[in-house]
This record gives C-alpha cells, sequence and structure tokens, in this order.
C-alpha cells in the first residue's frame, strides 16, 4: 500500500463511503476493496456489501477484492454480479459443500423426504440408508460423478428442490451459480 493512504483510517472510508456522490472506476474500486482487505475494514465492508445489494454496482469491484473476508452466501450472491472476476468467488468444491449443506436443513430426513430424490428420477437403491447428512453426501457425491441413477441431472434436482422451495432465496442463489458458472467449470 502507498505511503500517501498510510493515513487513511477506517473512519474515512466509512465517510466516504456513505457520502459516495462519484461512482468510482475500476481502478479506484479495486484500489478501495484492497484498501478494506488490507486493513481488515470490517465496517467498511459491511458497509460496501449493503451499497452493492442495494444497487450499486460500480462498488462490486471493490467488494470482490475483499472476498477472502465475505461469509459463502455472500460470496455466491456477488458472484452473480461479476462474471469476470479474475479468479472464481466460488469454487466448484465449495459449492458442492454447500448444496450439501442446505440439502441437509431442507431436508434433514434425507434423500427420501419428500420423494426428492425419486421425483428428480434418482435410484434409491444406490444410495446406502442413514442419518440424512450420511444420504445427502453420498448421494450428491454419486450425483456429482454422474452415477445417480435413471436420467438424473444437477439441474433435474435443483429443480424439483426448487418446486418444494420455490420462495428459499439461498436455494436460487445456488441453482444461479451453478447454471451461469459452475457447470462450465
Amino acid at each position: 500500500m502507498c505511503d500517501r493512504f498510510a493515513a487513511i483510517s477506517e473512519v474515512d472510508v466509512l465517510s466516504w463511503l456513505s457520502e459516495h456522490t462519484r461512482a468510482p472506476n475500476t481502478v479506484e474500486a479495486y484500489g478501495l476493496g484492497r484498501l478494506v482487505r488490507d486493513r481488515g475494514f470490517t465496517q467498511a465492508l459491511d458497509l460496501l456489501m449493503r451499497l452493492v445489494r442495494f444497487g450499486h454496482n460500480e462498488l462490486a469491484v471493490a467488494a470482490s477484492e475483499c472476498a477472502n473476508l465475505l461469509g459463502t452466501w455472500d460470496r455466491m450472491w456477488l458472484a452473480t454480479l461479476i462474471f469476470w472476476a479474475p479468479a472464481p468467488l466460488i469454487s466448484k468444491d465449495e459449492w458442492w459443500a454447500t448444496w450439501l449443506d442446505l440439502s441437509c436443513t431442507l431436508y434433514p430426513l434425507g434423500i427420501r423426504e419428500n420423494n426428492i430424490w425419486t421425483e428428480a428420477d434418482g435410484d434409491l437403491s444406490r444410495v446406502r440408508q442413514g442419518s440424512g447428512r450420511e444420504e445427502w453426501g453420498i448421494a450428491l457425491e454419486m450425483l456429482r460423478r454422474g452415477g445417480a441413477g435413471g436420467t438424473m441431472t444437477i439441474e433435474g434436482l435443483l429443480h424439483q428442490m426448487r418446486r418444494d422451495f420455490g420462495s428459499n432465496a439461498q436455494l436460487k442463489l445456488l441453482e444461479d451459480i451453478y447454471l451461469k458458472q459452475i457447470r462450465y467449470a
């Protein structure tokens, strides 16, 4: 970080973000994000994310520079705005782990709950019975490798889950990330 920026405090950044009347260019947004990240300005990052959520997409570059300070869901949401990031904000492995966690939350009894697995054309006989989390772990790993049975696809299971939980924002976000980024990675 340049010496001339050494005196900038988190209060200065918060003040600028609160008053920001002019959209920063890409280089300025990049620098702002690096400043917030390198100094660990968590309050500034919170405000930055709020501004991006309220439509200030010009600040998404700054927020993406702080991706390592954000939680998984915030990074997923940000990834829907930024397709040109030098490195993906969400890895394939992280996406699958997040889907596992969400599946266990939505269907805690496992893949048999609401007949979700069979409705998505999965083969129940291929999944050893266990706790809900064990079943989901095995089932999603099989699906990831292409061996879930029938004509089951990732898109098909996501679609069936959205039929059950159409208003679940996290499931919608997970599906969007898959369709726009993960399936092509």
